[in-house]
Parts: structure tokens; sequence; C-alpha cells
């Protein structure tokens, strides 16, 4: 699927909240960032803001949340781990991925280690960068699922299409 954040949009076009679930543990997307979204406000306040690509709640999404993050820094696109757990925000990078490439990013809550695993590009060694959470969040319950979201405090600079395989 396709989305579209128009310019001076928080959300992707025709998406708002997606599907409710009963207990997600894993999400996985081949993921493609188009150019414009290297385009940044150009505020402080709004440049460093984490924007969201995919995820899910339990329950409310500022309470306990998994999603992956992203920004724009230095050409290239940010990934970084994005959670709520009991109403406290967590983040955390997880590398860089180019615009126009296609790579596997994988949100994972292994329940049985208590911890939330984030890959970006591939299971295999080596053949890409983990980043492992302790969750201290609620057991997985009845939640939904969270599409793209530009911001934080500022909409999007500039119409920015994202591709979610």
């Amino acid at each position: 699927m396709t989305c579209t954040i128009k310019k001076g949009s928080h959300y992707c076009s025709g998406w708002s909240l997606g599907l409710l679930h009963t207990g997600t543990t894993i999400m996985a997307h081949n993921v493609v960032f188009d150019g414009n979204c290297l385009i940044l406000p150009g505020d402080d306040t709004c440049d460093h803001d984490i924007n969201k690509l995919f995820g899910w709640s339990y329950g409310m999404h500022q309470t306990n949340s998994i999603r992956i993050g992203w920004r724009s820094e230095r050409g290239s696109i940010h990934l970084f781990a994005y959670m709520y757990m009991n109403g406290t925000r967590v983040t955390k990078s997880i590398g860089w991925v180019p615009v126009g490439t296609s790579v596997p990013v994988t949100a994972y809550h292994d329940t049985l280690l208590g911890e939330v695993v984030f890959i970006v590009g591939g299971f295999t060694i080596g053949a890409g960068s983990t980043v492992r959470i302790p969750w201290t969040g609620c057991a997985p319950c009845m939640g939904y699922n969270l599409r793209p979201y530009f911001g934080g405090n500022c909409s999007a600079p500039a119409n920015m299409t994202i591709k979610l395989d």
C-alpha cells in the first residue's frame, strides 16, 4: 500500500487510525520513502520530531504502544524504536536507510523474553540493525493498528509518499 501525507497534514490521505486488533505482537513491512521525506519543516521545534511509520497500541497509543519512528537526518531517513510504556515515551535509534530503496522493517513484542525487538534490514545475523528494549507495559490486549503520521509539532512541509508492502 502507498501512503501519501499531503503538505500541511499529519495523516495519510484517506487513513486515520487503523483496524482494531485483539493482541498484535508483530508487524513487518518492506518500506520505501520518497525523496520528499527528506524535506524538513525548517523550524527547530519540529525538525527533531520523530514521525511515525507503523505500529500498534495496547489500549490507547499514548499509554502503551509499539511503533517504528522516523525523521530526516543527514540526507537519509533515521529510524527509531518509538514506544509508550505505561504512559512514558521511550525512543532509541535503530539506524539509517536511504530514500528510494526497499528495506524490511520489523517490530516484534517477544512476550516470553519480555522485550520488544526492532529489526531493520532482515532477520539473518549481520544483515541489518537490531535493537532490543525491555517491555514494562501491559500484556498484549485489544488495541488498534497505527498508521503513518507526520509530526509531533508540525505538519508535513511537502507531499510525502511512503510505500508499505
